[in-house]
């Protein structure tokens, strides 16, 4: 892959960001993720593969990753970084098209959504179709983690999500909130 920076900055609308995902960042999304038995967990933003190889250290072998990415230089990176796991699945396709049947099957419930999409450079009402769909997703309890440079959508989180805790991670180039969505049982 080509440096990171180089990759963000030719497609900062995309990427949202110069710089990946500091160690703490990925520690603070990963945290209220139980990685017990067999789960389904899917990826938003791929990127250079740092969520990605955080959840793939905790899941188990009988477990599913689905990661989306748009970028072709990420794409094409993860692709080669995770092609020998076969519990990985790098998929470049819009998030928005994350529950196709393509991908998940009717009815298919996710316990955990990982995202890294800058939703502040998304449409509204992508914003909002986005969120509604990963909440119909969810098994109950499940979560929806999302990190953010501003608290410009949380009004959209709590919008659709009822439960919305907020975490701040200084020790990020930007510092970033974390988002942690659920969805309450039943």
């Amino acid at each position: 892959m080509k440096n990171f920076f180089t990759t963000s900055i030719r497609s900062i609308k995309q990427t949202g960001t110069i710089r990946p995902s500091s160690r703490h960042l990925v520690h603070d999304m990963m945290k209220n993720i139980s990685f017990e038995g067999k789960q389904i967990y899917v990826e938003f933003g791929t990127g250079d593969g740092c969520m990605t190889e955080a959840i793939l250290s905790g899941m188990s072998e009988d477990s599913t990753l689905l990661s989306f990415e748009l970028n072709d230089d990420f794409y094409h990176f993860a692709n080669e970084k995770f092609a020998g796991d076969p519990r990985v699945r790098v998929i470049k396709e819009n998030a928005l098209n994350f529950d196709s049947k393509e991908y998940l099957a009717e009815g298919e419930e996710v316990d955990y959504i990982v995202s890294s999409l800058p939703l502040t450079l998304l449409k509204q009402r992508e914003v909002l179709t986005l969120l509604i769909k990963v909440k119909e997703r969810l098994k109950p309890g499940g979560l929806f983690i999302q990190y953010q440079y501003s608290l410009g959508k949380l009004n959209e989180l709590k919008r659709v999500f009822q439960d919305v805790s907020i975490d701040y991670t200084i020790l990020n180039i930007p510092p970033a909130f974390v988002y942690t969505c659920s969805k309450s049982d039943g």
